[in-house]
């Protein structure tokens, strides 16, 4: 988990940023949608890593 620490962080940091950019754009709707789609991209991502560990 060590070495996964570095980019974790980076993900967490640009995610930070884009949604700051997504409120400073459409306020809390923006930030809103922001979130759901990140969410959602999140749960694609994790889904098609547990098929490939099949």
């Amino acid at each position: 988990m060590h070495t996964m620490r570095a980019p974790l962080n980076a993900a967490f940091m640009a995610t930070m940023l884009l949604g700051g950019a997504a409120y400073s754009l459409w306020d809390w709707t923006g930030t809103c949608a922001f979130g759901a789609i990140s969410a959602a991209l999140a749960f694609v991502a994790v889904a098609l890593t547990m098929i490939a560990m099949r």
